[in-house]
């Protein structure tokens, strides 16, 4: 090459290296899409210099790889992981020494984008052994981005693995504050993935909590030590709580910690002294809790307070006391609908009133918490649980469907006179992704074998079908059933179904019981993968049964009730018919 083609060869490359410096300094300062740009003009620049040069080979090599890295850097930051992730399966980089380290780091980071878990544990594993000892705080960063791909994968064991190690990484790079919260995330995920034994959670935990005690951020260890006390909570390790709590509390003054932050603490600590029958000193923190939470208009936290405040006073046997807090509680868990929450309380008021003898108050007290419980479904979503959480150990398919029978038989009977509501009932397939799935406890999933067309006139035909035999079973004019016995057929009907139509996704024939609890599993942590999960399944069991109620009402109409006979109305016929008719007013 010629002395001009190298000067203009030496001038793009200064330029290259400006231009890498300087996205380098914005693509730190989170300027995503600026670096990005000044990255591509770099890259484009360095597509000028021939890739045959013999003298600058290795820099122009070693320059344009660089480039694309860093590219591919900024592609991921700005959440185009594809784009990215193609810019950096170009690097083939060998120096400088550590740059290995950074491209594993971000193509892992790029598959974790693309939801692509397993691949990126296999790279994220590859940027921790080529960070080694030498750089704890990248290889502290990547033990991070290793657990949280565990903990995506439903391997809550390895992500406490990499935490811990990410944990005393931290400390050895001296950053005391993410060390504590990666041993506090350790500590939850041994927690869960129950393979880990008691002293070996709380060894982890004490070593969090004595790295709290250097941490200057009053905010940050206030959090850090409540989270600690929970955990401890968890193990039953209530004195360790205590302290916690109590800590957390001493360091929660100031402008940095809010209100409902304190309330928070306020409600925990109370709730420590409560399990430790320390019954008296809880007072102040229930009270001030719910002082605090009235004060936030958060009316489920203060039912929660004023709930722990009435339990204290009646294990004090100050029960007129105890019953103006639960009466309170109640009220607030009303406001905000909370079933488990309402049933908890007129259970509280019904002992209660039978320990100050008012027997009549009792009963109506615990009739009502009969009512509530039973809108919760308990029997029935318990012998799915039962069946899923001891992997068919301890039940299969024919229990729950004799579990959901009884369930709505039984719920029926206990709350047909307090209860406006006629209580429903669902099977379920025992998956939604994985072999530790728990979502299909609550809702229905297809099977593997069931399309969305099958699934759709599966539950057509199923809510069809028991709503033509309720109608059956309910009309005066039909032999239908004797009197009190009506919910024990409409049980069997449910049994019926479920054993000849169970197997292709349960047996939900009920919309409110599905959507509903699709929507509490998606916000109590399974995530939106339930709306998502068998190809978008969620609607089916809320569209199937509409239709289905509609076509068997529409058959029982045409093909039955038009049919009959006008019978002479008899006191007696008028007086059945009321009957029936207070049961037909439950649905």
């Amino acid at each position: 090459m010629n002395s001009s083609g190298e000067t203009e060869a030496a001038a793009i490359l200064a330029d290259i290296e400006k231009l890498t410096k300087s996205g380098s300094q914005v693509l730190a300062d989170d300027h995503h899409e600026r670096a990005l740009s000044i990255f591509k003009k770099a890259y484009l620049l360095s597509l000028k210099l021939p890739e045959g040069q013999a003298q600058k080979a290795c820099l122009f090599n070693l320059g344009a790889a660089y480039i694309a890295f860093n590219l591919g850097a900024a592609y991921i930051a700005v959440g185009k992981a594809k784009k990215g992730l193609k810019c950096l399966m170009k690097c083939k980089l060998k120096e400088p020494e550590g740059r290995d380290a950074d491209m594993y780091f971000n193509i892992g980071i790029a598959y974790e984008e693309m939801k692509e878990y397993s691949k990126a544990v296999k790279f994220y594993q590859k940027a921790v052994n080529d960070y080694g000892a030498h750089q704890a705080d990248n290889t502290a960063d990547a033990l991070i981005k290793l657990a949280y791909c565990s903990v995506n994968l439903k391997d809550p064991a390895s992500a406490a693995h990499s935490f811990r190690l990410a944990g005393q990484s931290y400390q050895q790079a001296g950053r005391w504050d993410y060390a504590a919260m990666a041993l506090r995330e350790c500590a939850s995920y041994m927690i869960q993935s129950q393979r880990f034994s008691k002293a070996g959670v709380q060894q982890v935990l004490k070593e969090c909590h004595q790295i709290c005690k250097g941490i200057s951020h009053s905010s940050l260890k206030g959090k850090l030590l409540n989270d600690i006390g929970l955990h401890y909570t968890e193990l039953k390790s209530f004195n360790q709580a205590k302290e916690c709590f109590t800590e957390a509390l001493g360091s929660c003054s100031g402008m940095s910690f809010s209100i409902r932050k304190r309330a928070v603490l306020l409600q925990n600590t109370g709730a420590i002294h409560n399990a430790m029958n320390q019954y008296e000193t809880s007072l102040k923190y229930h009270a001030e809790a719910a002082d605090m939470y009235g004060a936030l208009e958060e009316r489920k936290a203060q039912g929660e307070s004023l709930c722990n405040l009435a339990y204290a006073y009646s294990q004090m046997k100050n029960y007129k006391t105890a019953a103006l807090y639960y009466q309170e509680a109640l009220q607030a868990f009303k406001d905000v609908g909370d079933l488990h929450g309402q049933w908890q309380m007129c259970e509280g008021l019904g002992a209660t009133q039978f320990c100050l003898g008012n027997m009549d108050q009792a009963i109506a007290y615990y009739k009502q918490a009969l009512a509530v419980f039973g809108q919760s479904k308990l029997f029935g979503v318990g012998s799915v649980a039962q069946t899923v959480l001891s992997r068919g150990s301890m039940g299969d398919p024919l229990t729950i469907h004799i579990g959901f029978t009884l369930a709505v038989t039984m719920a029926v009977y206990v709350a047909g006179g307090v209860s406006d509501a006629f209580l429903d009932y669902t099977g379920g397939v025992l998956t939604v992704t994985g072999p530790n799935a728990t979502a299909h406890i609550f809702s229905s999933y297809p099977g593997k074998h069931l399309s969305i067309l099958n699934g759709f006139i599966d539950q057509v035909i199923g809510t069809g079908a028991l709503l033509l035999c309720i109608l059956a079973i309910l009309d005066n004019k039909n032999k239908g059933a004797p009197k009190g016995m009506e919910p024990l057929m409409i049980g069997l009907i449910i049994m019926v179904i479920g054993v000849s139509m169970g197997l292709n996704c349960g047996y939900p024939i009920n919309p409110a019981r599905d959507l509903g609890p699709r929507l509490f599993t998606a916000i109590a942590g399974w995530g939106t993968e339930v709306f998502s999960a068998g190809s978008h399944w969620w609607w089916i069991p809320v569209a199937g049964p509409l239709v289905g109620g509609m076509v068997g009402a529409v058959i029982y109409v045409l093909f039955i009730e038009l049919h009959h006979a006008d019978p002479q109305k008899t006191p007696e016929a008028e007086n059945s018919m009321k009957d029936k008719y207070e049961m037909i007013a439950m649905s």
